[in-house]
């Protein structure tokens, strides 16, 4: 299935959205490649929210820590899910790669599990702040949107 489509599908773009992006330099400064259809979406889409409610982020160039950045907001909201990585699982000796694109205004944090060399094989990881637990979905983020977008979250597990 074309994920990008059945986004679309559900949720039209309105006229000029999606953003124009540098990826080889963004990929270059965050040492990975991002998944295919997080860049589609991006190119659809561009960042924003839905119905108020998801953020869905775009990425900035990374900025190694002490460095300056106008925009972080990618880089901080990873760096916040690495925080409640460590908080809820203090027996863990190591942080996986977590890179959040997405947060919702229940303050739950959408990222991938960013562990394997093929981006398009990530699996979205949300972190619940309600109940204080992490749930993986084998899936990318277009088929993830698009089962939140229809409600259809025993399929997404």
């Amino acid at each position: 299935m074309a994920w990008l489509d059945e986004v679309m599908r559900i949720m039209p773009a309105h006229p000029g959205a999606g953003d124009i992006l540098n990826w080889d330099v963004i990929e270059a400064s965050w040492g990975t490649r991002f998944p295919d259809d997080y860049k589609e979406f991006t190119a659809a889409y561009g960042e924003g929210a839905v119905d108020d409610y998801l953020e869905l982020m775009a990425p900035e160039a990374y900025v190694a820590p002490g460095g300056e950045s106008s925009y972080s907001c990618m880089q901080q909201e990873s760096a916040n899910a690495e925080d409640a990585w460590r908080t809820s699982r203090p027996e863990a000796a190591k942080v996986p790669r977590l890179i959040t694109w997405g947060v919702n205004a229940s303050a739950d944090i959408l990222c991938w599990l960013a562990t394997d060399s093929d981006p398009n094989k990530w699996p979205v990881l949300v972190w619940g702040r309600g109940d204080a637990r992490w749930t993986e979905y084998s899936c990318g983020m277009l088929e993830f949107l698009c089962r939140v977008f229809r409600a259809d979250s025993k399929s997404v597990r």
